[in-house]
């Protein structure tokens, strides 16, 4: 059980200098994290993105999703990671442009880089 906390640890913190590349790269303000839902989240109402972590028989599974510039009509259709009182939103929302997968992969390849002390190879 430890392994999962700390590995949550470190993935909040992934996300964390993932928000701060992205306050310069573009623009959004009010990024950050919420104590209560994993992610990243905009004024702490709007989902941006998420971690998921399941451990089952010894297994674990994780995986990780940004926002960029997805159809946003389809979680009207759901209750987001069981969340009511929140909303889903993307970069491309909160920035008033497109901005695309190949846009945030380097900060966040670097920012996942830095926390785990490894080289992602492609």
């Amino acid at each position: 059980m430890y392994n999962s906390v700390k590995e949550d640890y470190q993935a909040d913190h992934v996300f964390n200098g993932f928000i701060l590349c992205h306050h310069i790269i573009t623009g959004i303000k009010n990024a950050g994290t919420l104590c209560e839902y994993p992610g990243v989240w905009i004024d702490g109402q709007r989902k941006v993105a998420a971690i998921g972590i399941h451990a089952k028989h010894f297994a674990t599974m994780h995986g990780i999703a940004i926002n960029c510039n997805c159809d946003l009509e389809w979680f009207k259709h759901i209750v987001p990671c069981g969340i009511h009182d929140k909303e889903v939103t993307s970069i491309s929302k909160e920035c008033g442009r497109v901005v695309t997968l190949q846009d945030v992969l380097s900060p966040f390849i670097s920012s996942f880089e830095e926390t785990f002390n490894c080289q992602v190879i492609s």
